[in-house]
């Protein structure tokens, strides 16, 4: 279905299918995007392993046997390598949903084979892996794989069942407005306010519609506006596509909760300003007044 409301993108990408077994394209990262992020996060790792090293060499200076300080010492060393290089990592890729400090710049985020978000096991698994395809062999093996495969995955995708996609979120994108063919009934219909889950469904669809496939986004679209109907009065005019009636019920409930909430604003700020004021409205008694 074709919309003047929600732009197209003209650019390639990957069809997955959610647990709601609904169709989504979506664009693996480039490697570039790949390159990019992951230098930022070794630079950011090595930081991290110079400071812990640091710390552990404070702590070692107190140290006077030379046998307990020489194993201390290697112990230590190892145990900073591996919170830098895939403790954290790990724990950062796992609490951010797939995302880290170079993703995050390079405009990436983990995901796996279906679209989902990752799961700790997934984020650990990719970060032990890259202790061997990225550190030992300076990112070579990891950048091989992801040439050679389709959704340009390292080892470490291959073996947690994830990947890596483009997340730059567009800007240009132009914003909901009501549908000209349906101003003039929307001036006149009774917007009920939807449920919760109805609400979020519709904002989502709106919001994702141009990266759904085109009868899956039908489908939804006119599953979603059957539900609709019940909460407006009267009905939109015969043959309204089902996504322009979507889009003016969101844009009526937005104006109608925008007027309610300022009309509420209003009423509090000249409730504290009535008040702040002097009782019975007495004025100080001008100077020289006895």
């Amino acid at each position: 279905m074709s919309t003047v409301f929600l732009e197209e993108h003209d650019i390639k990408r990957e069809v997955i299918v959610t647990g709601e077994a609904v169709e989504l394209e979506i664009r693996p990262a480039s490697i570039m995007a790949r390159v990019a992020g992951a230098i930022v996060d070794a630079a950011f790792s090595l930081i991290l392993l110079f400071l812990l090293v640091s710390v552990a060499g404070d702590a070692m200076s107190r140290i006077t046997d030379r046998i307990a300080l020489d194993t201390t010492s290697k112990v230590l060393v190892r145990l900073s390598m591996v919170a830098a290089f895939m403790l954290l990592p790990g724990i950062v890729e796992a609490f951010t949903h797939g995302r880290s400090l170079g993703k995050i710049l390079a405009g990436t985020r983990v995901v796996r084979d279906d679209g989902g978000i990752i799961s700790a096991p997934q984020a650990f698994i990719r970060s032990i892996v890259w202790l061997v395809e990225g550190w030992t062999t300076l990112g070579s093996v990891a950048m091989l794989t992801a040439t050679l495969s389709k959704r340009g995955k390292r080892l470490g995708d291959m073996t947690a069942g994830t990947y890596v996609v483009s997340v730059h979120v567009n800007h240009n994108r132009a914003s909901l407005v009501m549908p000209p063919q349906l101003t003039q009934w929307a001036s006149h219909a009774s917007f009920a306010p939807l449920p919760t889950n109805l609400s979020n469904s519709i904002s989502s669809f709106l919001r994702n519609a141009s990266m759904l496939n085109p009868g899956v986004r039908t489908q939804t679209a006119t599953q979603l506006a059957h539900e609709a109907e019940a909460y407006v009065a009267p009905a939109p005019p015969e043959g309204t596509p089902p996504e322009h009636f979507l889009a003016a019920v969101s844009v009526a409930r937005r104006d109608i909760e925008y007027r309610t909430e300022s009309s509420q604003r209003r009423a509090v700020s000249q409730a504290r300003a009535r008040a702040q004021r002097i009782p019975y409205d007495l004025a100080e008694p001008k100077s020289g007044s006895k």
